[in-house]
């Protein structure tokens, strides 16, 4: 047997301002697109000149982006042309428009409990202007470096794999930033176990297959749970029986 190890790609470049001055300690993205959906392989740190590298890369579809330090703005690009195996492509300029605005809030669940450990997301118009934060242990939260401008502040849930989406509390909040005191109310996504048995024509189990399953959108939100595959693992899957928990309401059959 032979096995072939191909080398990733290696992406360099520098994160700056809306005056093109390095941004120092910006987080620095990336994902890529797989039959599952999309995946974050790598995330690094802005060095004090603003420049990062990201290496071991997968080739094909792929997004990256970029946050600034302590929550700020959010920006998001598509690489076009897609990367290629073991590609170096160097210079690559993220661009962050931050503002000078502070939202401050809090989250709470149902019963009025401070919800600790939780993303939240704040986006302006047309994806401008966007940050995010993660909530204290008393439930409050600071997203920084956002426009003068009209954000949409939200709680974000969070898949078996820690990628997060909205859809996971209740209507957001759209305030005029800067703004203070703003109150979301977190309700968790139900949990749904689907079980089954995968066979093949004659009706015999098949075993270390991949299954899909696919939520409907969930409730109280906007966005759908992304589909996910799962089965490759032995422990997972045991003479043609499957079972996963996944978020939201199962589609009908």
């Amino acid at each position: 047997m032979t096995l072939k190890l191909v080398q990733g790609g290696t992406i360099s470049g520098k994160v700056v301002d809306g005056a093109d001055q390095p941004i120092a300690s910006a987080n620095v993205y990336f994902w890529s697109q797989e039959s599952s959906g999309w995946r974050r392989n790598v995330n690094e740190t802005t060095g004090l000149d603003g420049t990062f590298t990201l290496k071991g890369l997968p080739s094909g579809r792929s997004t990256m982006g970029a946050s600034g330090p302590r929550g700020g703005s959010w920006k998001q690009i598509t690489l076009d042309p897609p990367l290629t195996a073991a590609e170096v492509r160097k210079d690559v300029v993220v661009k962050l428009d931050q503002g000078t605005a502070t939202v401050t809030g809090v989250v709470v669940d149902e019963a009025g409990k401070p919800v600790g450990g939780k993303q939240v997301s704040a986006n302006g118009k047309n994806g401008n202007g966007s940050g995010w934060a993660t909530t204290r242990g008393d439930g409050t939260f600071t997203i920084e470096s956002l426009p003068v401008a009209d954000v949409t502040i939200a709680v974000q849930e969070t898949d078996d794999s820690g990628n997060s989406y909205r859809g996971a509390s209740g209507s957001p909040v759209t305030t005029k930033a800067p703004a203070t005191n703003v109150r979301l109310t977190y309700v968790a996504t139900k949990k749904t176990t689907v079980f089954g048995r995968v066979v093949d024509p004659t009706g015999n189990p098949v075993a270390l297959c991949s299954v899909r399953v696919v939520p409907a959108t969930v409730p109280g939100g906007d966005a759908s749970y992304s589909s996910r595959s799962w089965g490759q693992n032995p422990d997972e899957v045991v003479s043609g029986e499957f079972r996963r928990s996944v978020g939201g309401t199962p589609p009908s059959r």
